[in-house]
């Protein structure tokens, strides 16, 4: 059981990161498409997946740019 949450998780992460570098009107439609298939529960996991991933990306972003501005 163990072995499937982690594989699970790993699968999830893997779609969301494949996702996130779509453009956003096709992450949408991708998005309704998965909330046919799974339903309100896995479209929601996938959104937040997405997110967590986007915050994550932003946030080295910024730590990048901090650095940047602090070596210029």
């Amino acid at each position: 059981m163990f072995e499937f949450k982690k594989s699970e998780a790993w699968r999830l992460e893997c779609e969301a990161r494949e996702l996130l570098s779509w453009s956003l009107q096709k992450r949408r439609k991708q998005l309704a498409l998965v909330w046919e298939k799974r339903g309100a529960e896995g479209a929601i996991k996938l959104q937040d997946e997405i997110t967590r991933l986007w915050k994550i990306q932003k946030n080295q972003q910024t730590k990048q740019d901090d650095l940047f501005m602090k070596n210029q």
